[in-house]
């Protein structure tokens, strides 16, 4: 708020040149955006403490999901150069809330592609393995250092390595509360050519036993 305000006083207290007025409302947008994501990983928070989250909780296509990711993140890995390539066309279903799934998946990517190198790549797997779905997110950018793998799911942290980089030091957190609230769980894990991973792991929806379950209740019914 106070770069906000003081765009806002420098901008009116002279006359200004189109480009300085352009340059002002485009800081404003910038920060302004921060702002937005900040207030809405606090409510994406809040839902969960609270249990709504689950209210919401039906069967959803999990590749859905993650083509609405990609497509979010589309602009800005265009921005930086980033290729994004997918692996695993298998149709996943799991019990969730697809809005929530697709923040946490777009908050891997997004990361995945502020913290890699310029004409960087990021791959991501979606597969089943048993009863439970893989999902990974792997990236060719700079890594996490070891001693802070443990410590980037707390809210609002941020390392020391990436406090130039624009971020609120939620969306790490924000995800895994999101993935817990689904009964899965995510690691993280530096890759040895350079990078990191992020692995979800969530309970797949079978949905042969729920097609027998409706025949079943149908066959009692009669």
């Amino acid at each position: 708020m106070a770069v906000i305000r003081a765009e806002c006083d420098i901008a009116l207290m002279k006359e200004r040149s189109g480009e300085e007025y352009a340059e002002s409302l485009r800081e404003v947008r910038i920060v302004s955006e921060t702002m937005l994501r900040q207030v809405n990983g606090m409510l994406t928070l809040a839902r969960i403490d609270a249990g709504i989250l689950s209210t919401t909780f039906q069967p959803i296509s999990l590749n859905w999901c993650l083509d609405n990711a990609v497509r979010l993140v589309a602009p800005l890995a265009k921005e930086h150069h980033i290729r994004i390539t997918r692996k695993g066309e298998d149709e996943m279903t799991v019990v969730g809330d697809k809005d929530a799934l697709t923040e946490a998946m777009s908050n891997l990517l997004e990361n995945a592609i502020y913290y890699n190198h310029p004409e960087g790549s990021v791959s991501v797997t979606l597969q089943r393995c048993d009863d439970r779905i893989l999902l990974t997110v792997q990236d060719t950018g700079i890594g996490v250092p070891e001693a802070e793998l443990e410590q980037i799911f707390q809210k609002f942290y941020r390392s020391e390595a990436v406090k130039t980089i624009k971020g609120t030091g939620l969306g790490l957190s924000i995800t895994k509360a999101i993935v817990l609230g689904h009964q899965g769980d995510i690691q993280v894990s530096n890759v040895e050519s350079g990078g990191v991973c992020f692995t979800i792991t969530l309970p797949l929806h079978d949905t042969t036993q729920e097609v027998d379950s409706l025949v079943e209740q149908g066959l009692s019914a009669e």
